[in-house]
Order: structure tokens, then C-alpha cells, then sequence
């Protein structure tokens, strides 16, 4: 099961897919309230015996350790991807976009790169996965690293 904050955010702000959200859906607090929404999705999906991908920025380790958390509390099995490609390549992808959940632009990856908290490394179940390349490589390389964790079948 796939929870993601674009969808959670829309959700929380009553508007549809398709609907750009305004300013007032990236408050902090809104922010807040879309990320723990989300981690009570997964949480609900991973006791109900399910699996959880979170679909999500993740742009403080605060975040990410409560995910972490999580899954530890509940026995699940985690990792978090970080998904890396070249700044050239980030934006013309995004200004390639169709509309979907996201609203993210070119402006909202220049907040988002100067939000951005490095990676704790040394936290166990953090990989880097290349996504320099089409989409679909960049899947295939989320999918070698899920599978050498043991999170993807063969």
C-alpha cells in the first residue's frame, strides 16, 4: 500500500487531485499534520499485517526517525530510500510533469534542496538509489536495493 503525503495533503485541504494546492496546505503545521496522518496510515497498514511504502520528501531526520520508530515498534521491516539524481535532471522532470498529487515545481525542489537535512547514515536501513536515468531505471534500482534488504521478492 502506498501512502503518500501529495495525496494525504489534498486530502487534508479538501481538494482534488488535480487541484493546485495553495500556501496555506505547506504551513508547518499543515506539514506536521500531513506527515503524522501518514505515519498512522502506515502504521495502521503494517499492524493489519500489510506493507507500507511512505511516498514522501522526508526532509528532516526528525521525520525519518519517526518512521523508523515505527517500524521498529511494530516489527516491521524498513528501509528508506533516498533518491538522487543531478539537479538538471530534477528539473527538467518536473517541468516535463503531467498533473498528479504533487504539486511540485521548480520552486517548490529550490525550498526543498535548501530544507534538506543530510542523511544519518550511521542510522541503520538508509540507502542512496540512483535515479539519474529514465524512470523506469530508477525503479529497477529501488527494486535491487529493497530486494538486497530482503523487503522485495526476487
Amino acid at each position: 500500500h502506498v501512502v503518500s503525503t501529495d495525496r494525504v495533503r489534498k486530502e487534508l485541504a479538501g481538494l482534488s487531485q488535480d487541484a493546485q494546492a495553495g500556501p496555506e496546505a505547506y504551513t508547518p503545521e499543515m506539514k506536521q499534520r500531513t506527515y503524522e496522518v501518514c505515519l498512522d496510515r502506515a502504521r495502521a497498514i503494517v499492524r493489519s499485517g500489510g506493507r507500507a511504502l511512505v511516498d514522501a520528501t522526508f526532509h528532516t531526520e526528525e521525520r525519518r526517525r519517526a518512521f523508523a520508530g515505527m517500524a521498529r515498534d511494530t516489527g516491521a521491516a524498513f528501509a528508506f530510500l533516498v533518491c538522487q539524481a543531478p539537479d538538471l535532471v530534477a528539473r527538467s522532470r518536473l517541468a516535463a510533469r503531467g498533473a498528479d498529487w504533487s504539486d511540485a515545481d521548480v520552486a517548490v525542489f529550490e525550498q526543498s534542496l535548501a530544507a534538506w537535512e543530510p542523511v544519518d547514515s550511521a542510522q541503520p536501513g538508509r540507502y542512496v538509489v540512483d535515479s539519474s536515468g529514465t524512470r523506469a531505471e530508477a525503479v529497477d534500482n529501488a527494486i535491487k536495493q529493497l530486494r538486497s534488504t530482503g523487503l522485495a521478492g526476487p
